[in-house]
């Protein structure tokens, strides 16, 4: 058998080989593909070297180090007598102390910078204000 005819191609066949671009404009493509390949490259790089800068560079906060430097190298936080200190925590200049006194859990907030107890909250448990006495004439 033999080989179907090859005919030339026509004027509209050879547009649509040769791509709508010319070989000017595929110059011109490859340049910018080549040229935002290298930006996004720079970019990424900039990226990771900011990243490594931060973690690598860590400077305490202003107002933590004024706070530091302002405090008593040593407090004493007297607590009350028969109480047992369960946790502490501070948070700038104020510590919070959680203690059990007598089966009731307190907590006291103190200043540091003014070495005082601000206010003590207990927590206990407070009479259901939607009950109501078996006996209402014996509560009169």
């Amino acid at each position: 058998m033999s080989a179907p005819p090859r005919h030339a191609p026509s004027p509209s066949t050879a547009a649509i080989d040769q791509g709508p671009l010319s070989p000017g404009g595929v110059k011109v493509l490859k340049i910018a593909v080549v040229v935002m390949a290298i930006m996004i490259v720079l970019g990424v790089a900039l990226v990771i070297g900011r990243i490594i800068y931060l973690a690598s560079t860590t400077k305490p906060d202003n107002a933590e180090t004024a706070i530091i430097q302002e405090l008593k190298p040593r407090q004493t936080v007297s607590l009350p007598a028969g109480s047992r200190l369960d946790q502490a925590s501070v948070d700038g200049d104020r510590l919070l102390l959680r203690y059990d006194r007598d089966g009731i859990t307190e907590l006291s907030i103190y200043d540091l910078r003014r070495s005082r107890i601000i206010t003590t909250i207990v927590i206990g448990t407070a009479p259901d204000r939607n009950k109501t006495p078996a006996n209402p004439a014996a509560s009169r």
